[in-house]
């Protein structure tokens, strides 16, 4: 059984902090060949994507990133 504590609480706190920090997101670089990719997850409740681009070294970074809890009318679409 699953008990919510105040650990996951400050847990969750703290990854909202680094999602809202200027260094979780770059700036996009376009002209070069820097592939760029959209990931994108859903679940009966919500959706969400990120859009990623790939720098020199294969590395990839968030450019973008984006979330929607889905309403009752649209949870219904098949």
């Amino acid at each position: 059984r699953f008990e919510w504590v105040e650990e996951h609480m400050e847990t969750v706190r703290r990854l909202k902090g680094m999602l809202m920090a200027v260094q979780a997101l770059r700036k996009a670089v376009y002209g070069k060949e820097s592939p760029i990719y959209v990931t994108i997850d859903t679940s009966p409740i919500g959706t969400g994507c990120v859009i990623n681009q790939e720098a020199e070294g294969g590395t990839r970074f968030a450019i973008r990133f984006s979330t929607k809890v889905l309403s009752e009318w649209q949870r219904g679409y098949t």
